[in-house]
């Protein structure tokens, strides 16, 4: 079920996802804050899959945001691959700079005990 949100597009669909980072990178999702999205899983050091309850036509935008004490301003997330219309996936890096100049960042497992905040703005008309 969706609740009216106002939008300028057509069919705008907001979908959340609340992850909490454990031991080694592992993510554990949490159902009741995630709806909308069916499970996440680590692939290696700082990439995950997010895979989708539902297939939509196209990903229009990604807000996120970690949640820990000791983890850097620095830190942050990129898209690296969706396939939102086939596969109901989104590939993303968590990074961390590796310099203090923060000119340089790689594929790091946030700390344990860190919560990543998710959410897709995501298409679900091709009109």
């Amino acid at each position: 079920m969706f609740w009216t949100a106002q939008s300028r597009q057509r069919e705008l669909k907001m979908v959340h996802a609340k992850i909490a980072i454990g031991a080694s990178g592992a993510p554990t999702l949490s159902a009741a804050a995630s709806l909308g999205v069916a499970s996440v899983t680590r692939t290696s050091a700082g990439l995950y899959q997010l895979t989708l309850s539902n297939k939509y036509t196209s990903l229009v935008g990604v807000e996120a945001m970690l949640l820990h004490a000791s983890i850097s301003e620095h830190n942050k997330v990129q898209i690296k691959a969706e396939d939102v219309d086939g596969a109901k996936t989104v590939d993303f890096w968590t990074l961390a700079a590796t310099n203090s100049s923060t000119t340089t960042h790689a594929a790091t497992d946030p700390d344990s005990g860190a919560i990543l905040y998710l959410t897709f703005y995501l298409k679900n008309t091709s009109v």
